[in-house]
């Protein structure tokens, strides 16, 4: 568990670190949607063969 601070940028930094540490990655919750589309460009740019679930909670800051 890696607090991500409901933001996109953070999001992405976490999931990289955690994407670089751990091989086996099914999927993952984020506690905001923000941080879950940081997240989930860490994924794309990874290029992981098999597919990362991403669930995020709590809405969007528009």
């Amino acid at each position: 568990m890696q607090f991500a601070n409901w933001n996109p940028d953070k999001g992405f930094e976490v999931m990289q670190d955690f994407l670089q540490k751990y091989d086996a990655i099914d999927g993952v919750w984020a506690g905001d949607d923000d941080a879950a589309l940081g997240a989930m460009e860490a994924i794309k740019q990874a290029n992981r063969p098999k597919p990362i679930v991403v669930l995020g909670g709590s809405g969007m800051n528009v």
